[in-house]
C-alpha cells in the first residue's frame, strides 16, 4: 500500500499469484461451502461513489528530439498519429500476438504501415496546442540528460486557416481521434480537399465511410455529419464523402454538401479517424497500488506494457515495437483531473510497492530485467546493474517531475525488491527475494545475516532518507524463501512477512515460542526485527499442511499483527478459530488472521471464499478498527459461486471466469457489515484498497476482456462517475473506484431458541380477540450436547494406521491410509442427533464425533456400529441405513456399505467431524432437465418430472409465468428456450405443477436448472493457462490448459493445440480436461476442439493473463 510514515504499504503479491496458485489451482481438490448464517440489520447497499479515469492520452509537444517536422504526436498500442506543418502521418501497427520479445530486431513484417495526409491547395500552417491539459508529465529514461520533465500535453490540436476561412481540429473523444473543419461564414467549403498516400485500397463503404485498407488492417472514417447553428437552433446540412482515385494511387476526398445558409458558420464533422481500439488502446495497463493523500485525493501506481505513448521516437522503426513504463500519477477528486503523472521506462520490469512520504515525495520499489538498459539511475544505493534481474528502489519529488535517488538492490543473478514502508524517523525499511551469494555474486550484505543459504533467499534492508544501505542480510532456510510484505509496529520495529518451504529443521531462523513449527509444503513466516534492525525479536511459522500464503499484513489501532493471504489448508491443521469462517470452503480460500505483537500468539484465523478459488491481495485498517479486504474469486467449475455476500453492491453480481470482491469485516474479525463482488464479465481482479475516511474507500484493480467476448466484457464492467468511463482498450485496463460504505451496523449471530414460551392463555370469544401479550425468549440458548460415554483416545504415528476403539454401543473402527506426523484420535459419543440435519434425514438416536490432534492423514475409511434396537425405534428399514458426515460445513452420505450381521455401517471421507446415521426420505417431487441438456446447442430441452399426484403443468421462461398456459402433465415435458441470439448464455427455465383440484404441488413456482446454450457445434467455453517459466528464462513455458466440455450430443472427442492459428501440421489429440503442452518461451498457442460427429469449434488464443507479465516467481 501506499501511505504516508509511519503508516505503511504491503508488499506485492505478484509471486504469490504467478508461482503459488498455478500449484494449488491445478492440484487441490474442490470441497464443498459452508453454511454460515450472519445476521446484519439491513443498511442501504454500498455504493460505487466515483470512478477516478484510466490515464489520459494526449498529443505531446516536440514529440521527436530527433525530428523537427513532428510538432505534435498520440501514440496508442494500433499505431500513431503525427501532426506536421500542414500534414499529418498515420502510422497503423501490427496486431500484437505476443509480447515483445527482449532483443528481438523487428521484421519487416512487424514495420507499421504508414500513410501520409495531405491538404490540396493548403497553406502552410504550424499547429497549435489547444486546451492544455492541467497536468505534470515526465518521463524518466536513461541518465539525467534524457529525462523529460514537464512535457507539453494537449487536448486539441488546431489547424487555423488551413485554408480562407477554415480551420481545422483534432480531438480526443472517448479515447479516439475526431477531426472537425469549421468554415467561417462566407468561406468557401469547396477549397477543402484531402489527399491520402500509402493505402493498399480505398472504398467509400455502404454507410457513407471512407476505408483505407493496410496490410494490417482497415482505417475507417465515419460519414460526415455536418450543421450548422443560427439563432441558438442546430441545423442538419447534408453532407457526403467524394471520392477520386489519382494516378500516382492516392486518394482525393472532397465534400459534397447540400443547402446550407453560407451567411452563418458551418461545421463539418466527419469521423473518428481511426477504427474502435486503435489509439484508445495503449498497451496493456495494470493498476496496482493506490493511496490517499490526506485531502481525499489519490495516488495510482501501476506499470504500463508495450506503451507507444511516449516512445524513443517516432520513426517506424522504433515506433512498432513500444515501451514498457511503470508509472505514479496523482488524481485530484475535488478538481477531476491528474495533477502529476510520473513514467519510469521499465522493460520487462515492474513495480511492486509504492510509499507516500508526509512531504508529498514518493518512493517505489521492484524488478528491472536484465535486458533493460534504459532504466533512469541517480545517486544511491548503486547506479551499475549488477545481473539478470536485479531489484531497484527510486525516490520522485513531490510533483512527479524530479528523482532524488534512483539504483539497483542485487548481485550477478534474480534479484528483486517486493515490499516498502517508512518509519517515523524517514528511514525506508525494504523486503525482498534473492537468488545472489553475497560472496561470489556480490548481494550487498551490511551488518545482517551473510549466510546465504541456497535455492532462493528472502531478504530484508534498512536505507536512510537519502538512498544509502544502513543494514541488509538474509532471511531464509535452503529452500524457497519470498518476502512478501514489510511494516513498522508501534515501537518501530520493522515485520517482515512472506512464504517458505523451508522448515525448521532445513536453517530457516526460528525463536522460541508459538508457530515454530513448520506444518506443510509451503508456509507463512513472520520475522520481526529489534528497531535498531540488527536483531531477530521473533521469528516462526503460520499455516496448517497445505498451501499457506501470505499477501498483506497491517498494523491494528491496539498493535497487533493483521495478516492475510490464501490457504489450502484445513481447519483442524491450520488452527481456524475465534473468525468469521473457520470452515474450509474448497480449492483455495482467502486467510485472514490477527497475531500478538507480544506473546506472538494468534488470537483468531479462518477463511473468506466460496467453493471456487479466492484470494485476498490486501487488507486495510479504518479509524474504527473495521477491517477491509479485497481480492478476487475464479471460477473452474461451472457451478454458482457462493462466496458470501451481504449487502452487495448494484453492480456487484458475480460474471465471467473471475470477479473481484470487497469485504468489510468487524475489528474482531467475526463479522462481515458487507461484502460484494465487483466487475463485469471479463476476469476482473480488486487489488488494493485504501481508506480515504470513515465511510469511503478507494479500490484499484485491472479488467481483462477475453478475445471472444471483447465489448461484451468491457460494457458489462460498472463504471460511475469518472471524467473516462470507458476501456481504454489492450490487453487489459486498470480502473479505480471510490466506494461509500454503509452507515455502521452491529451485526448479530442467528438465534436458534430452546424453546418458545406460550402465552398463559389465549381467549376466542364469538369475536376475534387478539392475545395482550407474547412472550419472546429474551437470549439465545445453543443446546449443549450431552456426551453419551466418556471421550477415548488413541495416539497416532506415522504411516498407515487401522485404530479400533471399544465403546459401550460397541467398536468403532478406523482404516487411516496416510497418516503423516505423531498425534492422537479423540472419539466422543453423544445422546442427541445433531440439530442441523438435512430435511428429510431420519437419525437413530446420538452421534459420533471423531476429532485429530496435529495430525494429517489421507483418505480415511469410518466403520461405525449401531443397535437394532435404535434402528426400529427410528422406524428405519436397516438396509436402507446410510452414514452421514458433516464436511464444510454441509452434510454428505458417505457411506460404502451396511452389514446387517455384525451391525456395523462403513464410510469413506477425507474429513473428520460429526458421523450421523440415519435415512434420507424421498422427496415429495423432483424436477430437472434431461441428461444431455444442460449445455445445448437446441432451443430444444427435455424436462424430466417425478411429481405425484399431478395433473396439470406450467412451463414459463420468466419467473412470472408471462404468456404461459396449463397443459397436462407429463413426466417428459418439452421446453422450447427464447433464443438469446448469443452463444454461451445462461437461460433460466421455471415450473409450476398443479393437482386435479387445482392446489400447487411441489412448492408453487420451482427453479428447474440452469441451461448453458451454445448454438456452436462444439465448443470450449474457458481456456485458461498457469505458466511454469523459470525467471532466468532460458527453460521453455510449460503451459497448463484447463478446459471443460460444455456442449451436449456427441461431446468432445479431440482437441489441437498450435501455435499457428491456422493450424499448420498440427495433430488432433484425444481430448483431456487438463492438458500440458511445452512451447518456447513468448510463443502464442492457439486450440480447438471437434465432437464425436467431426464439428469442429471456434479458434481459442489461450492466454495466462496477467501471470504472463510476472515471471519472477516462476520456477
Amino acid at each position: 500500500m501506499l501511505a504516508p510514515a509511519p503508516h505503511h504499504p504491503r508488499a506485492a503479491s505478484w509471486p504469490l499469484l504467478a508461482g503459488m496458485l498455478a500449484v494449488v489451482l491445478s492440484l487441490l481438490a474442490h470441497r464443498a461451502p459452508p453454511v454460515i448464517t450472519t445476521s446484519v440489520p439491513a443498511p442501504p447497499a454500498p455504493i460505487v461513489a466515483r470512478s477516478a479515469p484510466p490515464l489520459p492520452l494526449w498529443f505531446t509537444a516536440n514529440p521527436d528530439r530527433n525530428d523537427a517536422t513532428a510538432r505534435f504526436a498520440l501514440g496508442g498500442a494500433g499505431g500513431a498519429l503525427v501532426l506536421g506543418d500542414s500534414a499529418l502521418r498515420i502510422s497503423v501497427n501490427a496486431p500484437a500476438t505476443a509480447p515483445n520479445q527482449p532483443g528481438r530486431a523487428p521484421s519487416a513484417a512487424d514495420a507499421p504501415h504508414t500513410i501520409a495526409l495531405g491538404f490540396t491547395g493548403a497553406r502552410m500552417v504550424q499547429p497549435v496546442g489547444i486546451d492544455a491539459a492541467t497536468t505534470d508529465v515526465a518521463v524518466f529514461r536513461g541518465t539525467p540528460d534524457q529525462w523529460r520533465r514537464n512535457i507539453p500535453v494537449f487536448e486539441a490540436i488546431n489547424y487555423p486557416q488551413l485554408w480562407a476561412g477554415i480551420d481545422l481540429e483534432y480531438r480526443v473523444v472517448d479515447g479516439q481521434v475526431k477531426y472537425a473543419f469549421t468554415v467561417a461564414a462566407g468561406a468557401d467549403p469547396r477549397q477543402i480537399e484531402m489527399v491520402y498516400h500509402g493505402a493498399d485500397d480505398a472504398r467509400i463503404a455502404a454507410d457513407g465511410a471512407l476505408e483505407l485498407t493496410t496490410r494490417h488492417g482497415v482505417v475507417r472514417d465515419t460519414a460526415p455529419v455536418s450543421f450548422q447553428v443560427i439563432d441558438g437552433t442546430t441545423r442538419a446540412v447534408a453532407s457526403h464523402f467524394v471520392m477520386d482515385r489519382r494516378g500516382d494511387g492516392s486518394v482525393a476526398l472532397r465534400f459534397a454538401l447540400g443547402a446550407y445558409d453560407a451567411g452563418a458558420p458551418l461545421v463539418i464533422d466527419p469521423a473518428i479517424i481511426l477504427s474502435s481500439g486503435f489509439l484508445g488502446g495503449d498497451g496493456t495497463d495494470y493498476i496496482t497500488r493506490v493511496e490517499a493523500d490526506g485531502d481525499g485525493n489519490i495516488y495510482v501506481a501501476g506499470h504500463r506494457l508495450n506503451s507507444h505513448i511516449f516512445p524513443r521516437s517516432w520513426n517506424d522503426t522504433y515506433f512498432s515495437s513500444g515501451n514498457s513504463y511503470i508509472f505514479v500519477a496523482h488524481y485530484d477528486y475535488t478538481h477531476g483531473h491528474y495533477t502529476f503523472i510520473s513514467y519510469i521506462e521499465n522493460s520487462n520490469g515492474y513495480i511492486a510497492d509504492l510509499a507516500v512520504n508526509p512531504d508529498g515525495s514518493f518512493i517505489i520499489v521492484g524488478r528491472v530485467d536484465e535486458s533493460n538498459t534504459t532504466f533512469p539511475t541517480y545517486q544511491n544505493p548503486n547506479t551499475v546493474h549488477s545481473g539478470q534481474s536485479d531489484g531497484f528502489i527510486t525516490k520522485i519529488s513531490n510533483n512527479g517531475q524530479n528523482i532524488d535517488y534512483s539504483g539497483y538492490i542485487g548481485g550477478t543473478s534474480m534479484d528483486a525488491v517486493t515490499a516498502l514502508a517508512i518509519d517515523r524517523e524517514g528511514s525506508v525499511h525494504i523486503a525482498g527475494y534473492t537468488t545472489s551469494n553475497s560472496t561470489t555474486d556480490g548481494f550487498p550484505i551490511l551488518n545482517g545475516n551473510n549466510q546465504y543459504n541456497g535455492e532462493n533467499d528472502a531478504f530484508y534492508a534498512k536505507l536512510s532518507f537519502n538512498g544509502t544501505i544502513l543494514h541488509s542480510g538474509y532471511i531464509g532456510g535452503n529452500k524457497y524463501d519470498y518476502a512478501s510484505d514489510i511494516v513498522i509496529d508501534n515501537n518501530n520495529r520493522p515485520i517482515i512477512a512472506g512464504h517458505t518451504t523451508s522448515t525448521e529443521y532445513t536453517g530457516f531462523p526460528v525463536t522460541e515460542g508459538p508457530n515454530s513449527h513448520h506444518k506443510g509444503n509451503n508456509d507463512i513466516f513472520i520475522t520481526i526485527f529489534s528497531s535498531n534492525s540488527m536483531n531477530i525479536e521473533y521469528s516462526g511459522f503460520i499455516g496448517g499442511t497445505g498451501t499457506d500464503t501470505i499477501t498483506s499484513i497491517k498494523i491494528t489501532n491496539d498493535n497487533a499483527l493483521l495478516f492475510s493471504g490464501l490457504t489450502s489448508s484445513y481447519p483442524n491443521h491450520l488452527g481456524a478459530r475465534n473468525s468469521y469462517d473457520t470452515t474450509f470452503n474448497g480449492y483455495t480460500d482467502g486467510l485472514i488472521g490477527k497475531m500478538s505483537l507480544s506473546d506472538y500468539t494468534i488470537s483468531s484465523i479462518g477463511y473468506i471464499g466460496g467453493n471456487q478459488h479466492d484470494y485476498i491481495l490486501d487488507i486495510e485498517i479504518d479509524q474504527d478498527g473495521s477491517v477491509y479486504i479485497v481480492g478476487t474469486t475464479s471460477v473452474i467449475l461451472s457451478v454458482e459461486n457462493t462466496f458470501p455476500i451481504v449487502h452487495g453492491l448494484t453492480d456487484g453480481n458475480y460474471g465471467g471466469s473471475s470477479d473481484g470482491f470487497i469485504v468489510q469485516l468487524t475489528s474482531d474479525l467475526q463479522d462481515i457489515v458487507w461484502s460484494s463482488f465487483y466487475g463485469g464479465l471479463a476476469n476482473d481482479l480488486v487489488y488494493d484498497v485504501e481508506i480515504i475516511d470513515d465511510r469511503t474507500i478507494v479500490i484499484a484493480g485491472f479488467i481483462e476482456p477475453s478475445e471472444s467476448q471483447y465489448s461484451r466484457d468491457i460494457d458489462s464492467f460498472p463504471v460511475a462517475g469518472g471524467p473516462d468511463t470507458t476501456y481504454n482498450g489492450g490487453a487489459s485496463d486498470g480502473f479505480i473506484a471510490r466506494i461509500q460504505s454503509p452507515p455502521t451496523v452491529t451485526p448479530t449471530s442467528t438465534v436458534t431458541p430452546t424453546s418458545t414460551v406460550t402465552p398463559t392463555s389465549t381467549v376466542t370469544p364469538t369475536s376475534t380477540v387478539t392475545p395482550t401479550s407474547t412472550v419472546t425468549p429474551t437470549s439465545t440458548v445453543t443446546p449443549t450436547p450431552v456426551v453419551a460415554s466418556a471421550a477415548v483416545v488413541a495416539p497416532l504415528t506415522p504411516g498407515p494406521v487401522v485404530v479400533e476403539l471399544d465403546g459401550a454401543d460397541g467398536t468403532i473402527a478406523l482404516a487411516l491410509q496416510d497418516v503423516r506426523q505423531s498425534g492422537a484420535v479423540t472419539v466422543r459419543r453423544y445422546v442427541a442427533p445433531p440439530a442441523d440435519l438435512p430435511v428429510g434425514v431420519t437419525a437413530i438416536p446420538g452421534y459420533v464425533d471423531i476429532e485429530l490432534a496435529g495430525v494429517d492423514v489421507g483418505e480415511a475409511t469410518v466403520r461405525l456400529p449401531y443397535r437394532d434396537a435404535d434402528v426400529a425405534a427410528a422406524g428405519i428399514d436397516e438396509s436402507a441405513l446410510r452414514m452421514f458426515h458433516r464436511h464444510a460445513g454441509r452434510w454428505h452420505d458417505v457411506t460404502l456399505g451396511v452389514d446387517a450381521d455384525t451391525n456395523t455401517i462403513t464410510g469413506q471421507t477425507a474429513g473428520f467431524s460429526p458421523f450421523v446415521l440415519g435415512v434420507q426420505a424421498a422427496e415429495p417431487c423432483t424436477m430437472s432437465i434431461a441428461a444431455g441438456a444442460q449445455h445445448t446447442r437446441s432451443t430444444t430441452v427435455q424436462l424430466r418430472l417425478n411429481v405425484p399426484g399431478a395433473a396439470q403443468l406450467l412451463i414459463a421462461n420468466d419467473a412470472g409465468f408471462a404468456g404461459a398456459f396449463w397443459q397436462p402433465y407429463q413426466s417428459s415435458a418439452t421446453w422450447v428456450l427464447d433464443d438469446p441470439g448469443a452463444r454461451i448464455t445462461t437461460l433460466l427455465a421455471y415450473v409450476r405443477v398443479r393437482d386435479a383440484s387445482g392446489a400447487a404441488l411441489c412448492g408453487g413456482a420451482t427453479l428447474v436448472d440452469d441451461i448453458v446454450y451454445d448454438p456452436l457445434p462444439a465448443e470450449i467455453r474457458a481456456v485458461s493457462l498457469r505458466t511454469d517459466t523459470r525467471a532466468d528464462g532460458r527453460s521453455t513455458q510449460l503451459v497448463s490448459l484447463i478446459a471443460e466440455d460444455q456442449v451436449g450430443g456427441s461431446g468432445v472427442r479431440e482437441v489441437q493445440f498450435s501455435a499457428d492459428p491456422g493450424f499448420a501440421a498440427a495433430a488432433w489429440q484425444l481430448w483431456q480436461p487438463t492438458t500440458r503442452v511445452a512451447l518456447g518461451a513468448g510463443v502464442p498457442l492457439y486450440v480447438r476442439v471437434r465432437d464425436g460427429a467431426g464439428n469442429v469449434s471456434a479458434t481459442w488464443q489461450a492466454r495466462s493473463g496477467y501471470l504472463v507479465n510476472i515471471p519472477w516467481l516462476q520456477r
